[in-house]
């Protein structure tokens, strides 16, 4: 009995003796001290807690500048003889959408002749009045009195003649539907050969402008409070995946949607090369406007040395030489990055030039 437990000692003894000797040691950290002139190509920076605007990702869409849209209406019932404009079509202010033949513009119409004829005959009474006036045969109030009816008379026709033109009345009793500003046919509800009645409450052309569009984006309850006028804005759309518009958020929609529970904000975003359409799906990234609750431990972005999927600092030792530390990143706002693990507050790394001091003290 003894002899077995003496046995099974020396087994032990010699297995923990075998781990021992096979357990790696533990590698100290490669150092690196750097002369003056090598001192100069860095610069160092202190490891704190700073506000650090993490991003918000919100959806929205594309939509038209509301102040750039204009509906058309008809003036006058009748027939749609042709249309000029197709929707999606680009048109110049005064560009003729269609053309409409109306029995009410025959009446303007004659209006007009009307009034052409009264102002001719108040002419040539005017005449007569003022030749019989230097004979002696008429008196002056006579001649004042044929003026008068002569100045009503071109009063009327003036009206008339101002109508027609703003009406855009033409000839044969037909009526042209013309653009009131430059601008892209986005909707149209008139076709040819269309009866349209005098009493017609509906736009039969909607123009907009697209130099400018809007960025409409929902922003759910649990992220109202980290939203704030002028938050700037990195909006991409599915079309352009590689190109990002920066904008900032210029109105928030202070009511909540009761079924959706989000709240409208609105970006401006300008447009010349007409990329943007109305109606595209857009993503926005946004910043937290929240800046007590993110505080965070950072460094600088350009301190940070990523190298087989992993990310490093140069750490500047208080005895002046330097050290590789490995980290992890929590998230990269901005310039600054925060840090989740890897390194501690009021530790001092490098922020410029650290690769050249990482790639030597790699090499050792």
């Amino acid at each position: 009995m003894k002899y077995r437990l003496a046995y099974t000692i020396v087994l032990i003894l010699l297995a923990l003796y075998s781990c021992k000797t096979n357990t790696k040691p533990e590698l100290p950290e490669k150092k690196l001290t750097l002369n003056d002139s090598l001192k100069e190509l860095i610069s160092i920076d202190t490891v704190l807690f700073r506000h650090i605007s993490t991003p918000i990702k919100l959806s929205g869409q594309v939509t038209f500048v509301q102040d750039n849209v204009v509906e058309v209406f008809p003036l006058f019932g009748g027939n749609v003889v042709d249309v000029h404009a197709e929707l999606g079509d680009y048109v110049q202010k005064g560009a003729l959408l269609a053309t409409l033949r109306s029995g009410e513009i025959a009446d303007y119409q004659q209006q007009e002749v009307e009034a052409k004829t009264n102002f001719d005959i108040a002419k040539k009474n005017l005449d007569v009045a003022l030749d019989m006036a230097s004979s002696g045969l008429n008196s002056e109030k006579e001649v004042l009195i044929a003026q008068k009816e002569l100045d009503n008379a071109n009063g009327q026709l003036k009206k008339i003649k101002e109508i027609i033109s703003i009406y855009n009345i033409s000839d044969n009793s037909l009526y042209s539907l013309k653009s009131p500003i430059s601008g892209f046919v986005v909707q149209k509800n008139i076709n040819r050969e269309m009866q349209l009645r005098s009493d017609n409450n509906s736009e039969v052309f909607t123009i907009s402008g697209l130099d400018e569009v809007w960025v409409v984006a929902n922003v759910y309850e649990s992220d109202i409070s980290k939203i704030g006028l002028n938050n700037p804005a990195q909006i991409r759309v599915s079309a352009y995946p590689n190109e990002v518009w920066e904008s900032r958020i210029e109105k928030i929609y202070n009511i909540l949607d009761p079924e959706s529970k989000t709240m409208m904000v609105r970006m401006k975003l300008s447009n010349h090369d007409y990329k943007l359409k109305p109606g595209m799906y857009a993503q926005i990234e946004t910043v937290n406007n929240d800046l007590e609750s993110n505080q965070e431990l950072c460094i600088p972005k350009k301190a940070i040395i990523f190298d087989n999927n992993k990310q490093y600092v140069v750490i500047s030792n208080p005895n002046g030489d330097f050290s590789i530390r490995e980290i992890s990143i929590k998230t990269i706002s901005g310039e600054y990055a925060a840090i989740s693990s890897g390194i501690f507050r009021n530790e001092r790394i490098v922020n410029k030039n650290a690769i050249l001091i990482y790639n030597a003290l790699s090499a050792n």
